[in-house]
């Protein structure tokens, strides 16, 4: 939005409301009814241009309200000309289309028709409901791919007039390439193409030169016209621990300990714990139960009922510890984090998505500490050099670890010898299940590979 000029003084624009974006009066009065009675800037900058029918790319952190960004100019446009499929919007993990797929139906009203095609849930159910031509359809590329092999499902989306791609920069960073362009392709060339991002990258701005006139809306807190520099949250302490070789856990478990018994710096309610994958969230989350630390673990080898069950709890304050993979790192709305742990050290772009977690109330601040053990050293100075800013380091009490370090050490090594057994068990289900879905499907192509491609993150 552009400054204002009062008797020759530049002055601060005053505040849009809904209305002013061209939202018609009946969605602005459900709006209203929700508590949404402004827009927020990234809204403000992006409703009016995809009215005007232009492309849009939106680079702003989480919880700066992209989805509505997207969402509201959609509904607003359908209720004028209501047909299926309208649009189509996707996603990199099953919880974020989840999410995405709550917002339209709450805002759009009963009238709206909307799909979600996620891996987890069961393929012929998802084809026939593609069939009944739902109004918006929230996907994940690997099952959204899979569904549509066949050229008459391809055909339901010739007519689609908005393409929603959530994450830009994580879908179009090439992982997913396989599954993303035939998607792109089977929708028709005159559709308006929305990108959202909390980071940019170049992968993300070739593929965006690609459609044509477009509008990039930057939010003030990412340095505009930077390709690959990232900008964390001012309201995260960020945080290491130097921990020796082997005694990670033993520290995990320590800041958790002064964490419940209140020995923390800060009130801390509610704490992430970030893994680099399936097998080792499933450890840890195992190893803080047997040790009496009540935590909810998510991850990509849970059902799709377990995973959700995982985030009510955590996000209804029943679990104060969810242990969870990168498929918790993007986009989720969970308005009170306090604490982010990272037993890994991710890479820089990962990082910021991680602490984007915390400090996301109004007002409030959160803290990140990352476990660095030291042939991970060299990592940490790939986050300061990514994100513009030096870690701190976190003091926690050698001599009150190598208290706990046998007993911590002695119920990882159980949880790792059940663990896997487990893992022997359900492999042989697992391909017992993957060969019986060939074979109802009458086809050679096995979904178990690509549906939960969209969590390629959580791969062991």
């Amino acid at each position: 939005m552009e400054a204002v000029k009062v008797d020759g003084v530049e002055s601060i624009p005053k505040k849009l409301n809904f209305k002013d974006l061209g939202i018609s009066d009946s969605l602005c009065k459900v709006l209203y009814g929700l508590g949404l009675k402004k827009p927020t800037e990234v809204q403000e900058h992006c409703v009016s241009k995809v009215l005007d029918g232009k492309n849009v790319m939106a680079i702003a952190p989480t919880g700066s309200g992209k989805t509505l960004a997207f969402a509201l100019p959609m509904i607003h446009e359908w209720s004028k000309d209501p047909y299926g499929i309208f649009g189509l919007v996707l996603s990199p993990t099953r919880e974020l289309a989840i999410q995405i797929k709550e917002q339209f139906e709450i805002v759009g009203g009963s009238n709206l028709k909307v799909a979600l095609i996620i891996g987890g849930v069961d393929f012929q159910t998802q084809a026939m409901e593609l069939q009944r031509r739902p109004h918006i359809v929230v996907a994940t590329p690997g099952r959204l791919a899979d569904i549509t092999k066949p050229d008459g499902t391809k055909l339901l989306f010739k007519n689609v007039k908005y393409l929603v791609i959530d994450e830009a920069d994580f879908l179009c960073g090439g992982k997913f390439d396989d599954d993303l362009y035939p998607i792109i392709e089977m929708t028709r060339s005159r559709k308006q193409t929305m990108f959202f991002s909390a980071t940019s990258t170049e992968e993300l701005q070739l593929l965006y030169k690609n459609f044509g006139t477009t509008n990039t809306y930057t939010y003030p807190e990412v340095p505009e016209k930077v390709i690959n520099e990232l900008k964390p949250s001012e309201r995260v302490d960020d945080k290491y621990v130097l921990t020796p070789p082997d005694f990670v856990d033993g520290y995990l478990v320590e800041i958790l300990r002064m964490i419940r018994d209140k020995e923390f710096p800060e009130v801390i309610r509610s704490t992430i714990i970030f893994t680099g994958t399936c097998k080792s969230c499933k450890l840890i989350s195992q190893v803080l139960t047997q040790l009496e630390f009540p935590n909810v673990a998510l991850h990509s080898h849970l059902t799709q009922r377990e995973r959700e069950n995982a985030l009510v709890q955590f996000k209804s304050k029943r679990a104060s510890i969810l242990v969870a993979t990168n498929v918790a790192g993007r986009g989720l709305d969970i308005p009170i984090v306090d604490c982010v742990i990272n037993h890994d050290v991710p890479f820089p772009a990962e990082y910021v998505h991680r602490i984007g977690r915390t400090g996301r109330s109004s007002g409030s601040t959160g803290i990140a500490i990352t476990l660095l053990a030291p042939r991970k050293i060299p990592f940490l100075s790939n986050i300061e050099k990514g994100i513009g800013k030096k870690l701190e380091e976190f003091q926690v009490s050698e001599e009150a670890v190598l208290k706990i370090l046998t007993q911590v050490q002695a119920v990882v090594r159980t949880t790792e010898a059940n663990l896997e057994e487990e893992t022997a068990e359900r492999d042989i289900k697992t391909a017992f299940n993957n060969r019986k879905r060939k074979f109802e499907r009458g086809d050679s192509d096995d979904d178990s590979n690509t549906e939960d491609s969209s969590e390629s993150n959580d791969s062991d």
